[in-house]
């Protein structure tokens, strides 16, 4: 990748050799390919590969000032060695002062190396020699600037630690952009060097022994608190591939092409697993260069650098947004709060969504690029760019930088004395430095059935459509990832394809501090929802509040238990389907009063719809899935109705309901009572218009009455005798409406088949 770390220099020798100086130089000693090699490393800005070569030539040729003044400015490329860049400069400065540039040179040097004073003498002195070329001197006012400001910082360092994060991360190559996840378990970063597929190349990608190293992307974890050795990624090629920028999650990776066919654009890849989709490139890019780039955290917006036309100096920093039919629109140019004439790039936005770190080379520099942070206000106005100061920055190339989500860390890539090689990647504590808005780490796995299963997720806010996040769980491990501010409530929402969707809220209102959740969504095929309200009286209805309300499974083991609201509202999620529940409560509940009226309204749920056929305590769920107990002695809550709806799932231990429905009909089937009614109910439904009026062609007239419970109940018939109505329900199953059963009402109010004794309406 052409990331440019260091100023394009234009660099221009008018050095004469006579023809047999030349000739002499090349002959004899295996030394006579030194000086072509060297050449064409140093125009290849291989400066590394170049300078052992000029130094090589120097030792054997003393008096030829050419050899000595490009090693010396090969050495300004050395970050552990620049002080000799001095040493070497200075020397070729009292045998030839004459030479051209050495001025310049001397003082890119003494600035390098935290000499300001020297560096800006020197500086000076090349603006006013004609033997330093144009370009050059055009930039040293920026120069004499940057080195003003670094006296500046360097007066006044803050308290940072500082350190290279060390092999096997580093190595005697270059290494930097380092991304990271929000949990900073998984690092990416460029790397350049012998590792780099395709060897050494020229400009054309082909194998050229004095070529330089194209850029790779590597990746590291953290096992055991300490990074593992890197692996090449999948994507790499003989061409520039070279990190930009990875979404919090670790799945989507924007990274920077460079090939035959692209010169400078961003591309995007996602992680299916553990393979790396076929790249797709990003709509935004322009026919010139593009480098770094970072996605907000809604994934609506990304920021990038840019040498596009319309900027306001080389690279600038622009955004683009997605419109509402999901295409990027045309690119905006931060403007002058961000950018300047000069270059801005390595752009960073934090998790918090506010906050930008990026690198630039202007006015406020103190040499090379610097690191600056910047803040959106709610007003959509960013503030005045703050340079980190020093020893963050330093009189290098400090670039690349992003801050974890606890924003207690920081990673970047620098030119420093202490480097491996040429830019390492270092660790900083910043907690002290940066100001990021406080975020929380929501993460965790998702599964269905207990296997793993892709899911999208999404997150908004409450009381607003606006969505916070989008992103997907790797489709391997299950895991997901999401910062979130602090200071809202967020709905989280999970979609499983052919599944409900699952919603889980987190209140982060009165959060002041990072943290990290975990929430596992452990999603059913089938899952069972049990929600009701308990009241001790009817007439009015006076709520049960604050009472414990116990729920069993099947083999009688306590499976949840909860308190009911205000309201005397309680409610089971995600319980895995069972053939039977028991509902109980305390009788030591301190909260509880003692009433025999006391009585539960509820509803069971499958997946989200109502579930007819299930046992609940002692009675079954009706077609709209609800139901309702009584309390009785024990305070055991217990079924009010008993009627022949549950004559299909009568099992052997449950032959006593069998019984007293044969019994029922033996003893009562052909008696009617004055006031008595019997219904068959065919339909249930909390929304009426759900109804199929269509039944009307098999059944005949059709009834719609709503009861207290407030469903709409749907019947045919009304019958004065038991008999005739459990005929008209065998009728109407035969007619494939196999949720059929009887209602009873006595004087136009509904009861149960179990209270016609106790009302006495046959005698």
């Amino acid at each position: 990748m052409k990331k440019q770390f260091l100023f394009v220099l234009v660099i221009i020798f008018t050095f004469i050799f006579s023809a047999s100086a030349q000739k002499k130089e090349q002959t004899g000693d295996g030394i006579e390919t030194y000086y072509t090699n060297a050449e064409e490393f140093y125009k290849n800005e291989s400066y590394l590969d170049a300078l052992p070569l000029y130094l090589a030539l120097a030792e054997k040729y003393p008096k030829v000032i050419e050899y000595k003044l490009k090693a010396g400015i090969c050495y300004l490329y050395k970050t552990d060695e620049t002080e000799k860049s001095i040493e070497l400069l200075e020397e070729v400065k009292q045998k030839k002062a004459s030479t051209p540039n050495i001025n310049y040179y001397l003082g890119r040097a003494y600035c390098l190396n935290y000499k300001f004073d020297e560096g800006i003498r020197f500086f000076t002195e090349a603006l006013n020699n004609k033997k330093t070329d144009d370009l050059l001197k055009k930039e040293i006012p920026l120069r004499i600037t940057q080195a003003n400001n670094a006296k500046e910082f360097t007066a006044s360092p803050i308290v940072v630690t500082i350190s290279n994060l060390g092999s096997p991360v580093n190595s005697k190559g270059h290494e930097y952009s380092p991304i990271i996840t929000s949990d900073q378990k998984t690092m990416f970063f460029t790397y350049r060097g012998e590792k780099s597929i395709g060897g050494l190349q020229d400009e054309f990608f082909r194998p050229s022994k004095t070529g330089k190293y194209f850029e790779d992307i590597y990746m590291s974890h953290v096992e055991n608190e300490a990074w593992i050795e890197p692996v090449s990624l999948s994507i790499n090629t003989k061409h520039h591939e070279a990190t930009v920028s990875v979404t919090p999650d670790g799945q989507t990776l924007l990274y920077y092409i460079d090939s035959d066919n692209h010169w400078g654009d961003i591309f995007s890849t996602t992680l299916e697993g553990e393979t790396w989709t076929y790249p797709e490139r990003m709509a935004f890019n322009s026919e010139e260069w593009e480098g770094s780039a970072t996605y907000s955290p809604d994934r609506s917006t990304i920021y990038f650098s840019s040498e596009r036309g319309g900027g306001l100096g080389g690279k600038d920093i622009w955004k683009t947004s997605l419109d509402e039919n999901g295409f990027w629109q045309e690119p905006v140019n931060l403007g002058p709060a961000i950018n300047s004439k000069y270059d801005e790039d390595g752009c960073f936005l934090h998790p918090d969504g506010r906050t930008l770190f990026f690198s630039s080379n202007g006015e406020k520099s103190m040499g090379g690029y610097d690191i600056f942070e910047t803040k959106l206000s709610p007003e959509g106005i960013w503030t005045t760019p703050r340079n980190l100061g020093y020893p963050v920055n330093t009189t290098g190339d400090d670039v690349y930088f992003v801050v974890s989500g606890d924003g207690e860390k920081g990673y970047y890539s620098s030119a420093r004395k202490d480097g491996m090689g040429g830019q390492d990647i270092y660790a900083l504590n910043v907690k002290n430095i940066v100001t990021p808005e406080v975020v929380v780490l929501v993460k965790g796995v998702v599964t269905l059935d207990d296997s793993i299963v892709p899911c999208k997720i999404r997150v908004k806010t409450a009381n607003s459509e606006f969505i916070f996040a989008n992103l997907s769980n790797n489709v391997k491990t299950g895991e997901y990832k999401v910062n979130l501010p602090v200071g809202l409530y967020y709905i989280i929402m999970y979609e499983v394809e052919g599944m409900p969707t699952h919603i889980e809220t987190i209140d982060l209102s009165t959060t002041t501090e990072y943290q990290e959740i975990v929430k596992d969504i452990k999603l059913r095929s089938k899952t069972i929802t049990i929600s009701g309200n308990v009241y001790y009286k009817e007439n009015p209805l006076v709520a049960a509040n604050n009472i414990m309300i116990m729920l069993y499974n099947n083999d009688s083991v306590l499976i949840a238990k909860k308190r009911t609201n205000e309201n005397g509202f309680f409610e089971f999620t995600y319980l895995n389907p069972e053939k039977k529940y028991l509902i109980e409560i305390d009788e030591n509940d301190p909260f509880l009063k003692i009433d025999s009226n006391m009585f539960l309204s509820g509803k069971v749920l499958l997946n989200g719809l109502p579930a007819s056929n299930i046992f609940i305590s002692e009675t079954i769920t009706e077609q709209d899935g609800s139901f309702r107990l009584r309390l009785f002695k024990n305070h055991h809550l217990k079924k009010l109705l008993a009627d022949n709806k549950q004559l299909p799932l009568i099992k052997e231990n449950d032959k006593s309901d069998l019984n007293f429905m044969e019994k029922f009909a033996e003893r009562y089937g052909d008696k009617s009572a004055a006031g008595l009614v019997y219904k068959v109910q065919i339909a249930a439904y909390k929304f009426a218009q759900n109804f199929d009026y269509s039944l009307a062609n098999k059944v005949g007239k059709i009834d719609k009455q709503i009861l207290e419970d407030g469903i709409t109940r749907f019947t045919v018939g009304s019958l004065q005798t038991f008999n005739e109505a459990n005929a008209l329900k065998k009728k109407m199953i035969q007619q494939g409406i196999t949720d059929a059963f009887i209602l009873v009402f006595v004087n136009n109010k509904r009861t149960y088949l179990e209270e016609l004794e106790n009302l006495k309406v046959f005698e």
